[in-house]
Formats: C-alpha cells, sequence, structure tokens
C-alpha cells in the first residue's frame, strides 16, 4: 500500500511541476517567437542577449514538457482533470490509513518517553556523552526528580522578564 500511495504521490508532483512549467512556457512564448522571427544574425544575437533570461527559462521549460510528455501535445486541461483524479486516488488510501497513523503516532511518543526515562534500554554505543552516561546510572525516580526540576527551572526563566 505504501508503494502504491508514493507512486501516486510522484505523479502529483510531476503533473503540478508540468502545469506550473506549461504556465511558465507560455508566458514566455512571445519573447521566443519574436526571437524566432528575427532572420538577421547580428540582431537575433542582440535580441538573445538581451533577453538571456527569458530564452533560457522558455528552452528549460520546453525541455522539462518533452522529457515528461514525450508524443503527447502539452494540453492543461487533461494535465488538470489528471491531477484532480489523482489527488481522489490518493485521498482514499490516506484516509484508510488514518486510524493506523494515530496509533503509530502515540506509540511513537510512548517510545520516545520510554527512551528518555530508561536509556539502559538502548544499547550503549561510542556516541554517549558524559551526561547521557550519568543519567543511565540514575534510578527511574531520581530521573523523574531530575526531569521535574529542569523542567520548573525553565519555567522560572520563562516568566521572570529579563532585566536590562
Amino acid at each position: 500500500m505504501r508503494g502504491e500511495i508514493q507512486k501516486i504521490r510522484s505523479l502529483v508532483k510531476t503533473v503540478e511541476a508540468l502545469l506550473e512549467t506549461g504556465e511558465k512556457k507560455a508566458k514566455l512564448d512571445p519573447v521566443h517567437d519574436q526571437y524566432l522571427k528575427i532572420h538577421w544574425k547580428g540582431r537575433k544575437e542582440k535580441f538573445a542577449k538581451e533577453h538571456k533570461a527569458e530564452l533560457d527559462e522558455w528552452n528549460q521549460a520546453d525541455r522539462f514538457i518533452r522529457k515528461h510528455m514525450k508524443d503527447v501535445p502539452f494540453n492543461a486541461g487533461k494535465l488538470q482533470s489528471n491531477l484532480v483524479s489523482l489527488n481522489a486516488k490518493l485521498d482514499e488510501p490516506n484516509a484508510s490509513l488514518k486510524l493506523y497513523q494515530e496509533e503509530t503516532q502515540m506509540l511513537k511518543d510512548i517510545r520516545y518517553l520510554v527512551k528518555d526515562l530508561l536509556p539502559e534500554l538502548e544499547p550503549e554505543g561510542e556516541k554517549m556523552t558524559p551526561e547521557s552516561k550519568d543519567w543511565r546510572q540514575m534510578t527511574v525516580r531520581e530521573r523523574l526528580v531530575a526531569a521535574s526540576k529542569e523542567f520548573a527551572a525553565e519555567n522560572e526563566t520563562r516568566q521572570q522578564p529579563q532585566r536590562k
């Protein structure tokens, strides 16, 4: 199911990028058409220097559209309807996963809290700092007391206005 959702999301991103690129290309079409109408080399080069950014942007958009829409002319209406259908397809699996996501989020929160309060369950590593080693040697009750003291100190500093 996850692979299916990822495929649909990548297709949605591609279609959105195609629509955006199509708009950009349509906006820059007049500049490119004017460039193509110039037949004298000197005037064409001068025009290309003056409008280099626009022409480069148009060429980039044209390459992107040709890459993703081989043998098919660009049609924004069809792409928009395709995007709507893809979003509808994406809503269906997301709705079925909503319950599982809530449960997994709760499990992640519990895992984080257990890992914070009971680090001895975590395997030892070389990345342990001296503070975490000291924390590991404390009992659970001592850790709770230390955490509540830190929390109280944080609240005190937040409540006190800073003096200049």
